[in-house]
């Protein structure tokens, strides 16, 4: 049986939508910065400045978990 859904509006699944694709797409921009690292592509200075993620959203990729 499916959820009842018609407690929440519209804009809150739009909402939804646009905050979990946002953290989603941080996060994949964290984990090809960590594979290129380990493939020995960049450095990790390198790799952070090529995808323009930042020093501490790395970190806080590398301590999630």
């Amino acid at each position: 049986m499916f959820p009842d859904k018609s407690k929440f509006k519209e804009s809150a699944y739009i909402g939804e939508e646009l905050f979990r694709n946002e953290a989603d797409e941080k996060e994949h921009q964290c984990m090809i910065v960590c594979k290129t690292v380990n493939d020995g592509v960049f450095t990790l200075e390198e790799a952070l400045k090529a995808y323009e993620v930042s020093p501490e959203d790395y970190k806080g990729y590398l301590t999630k978990d």
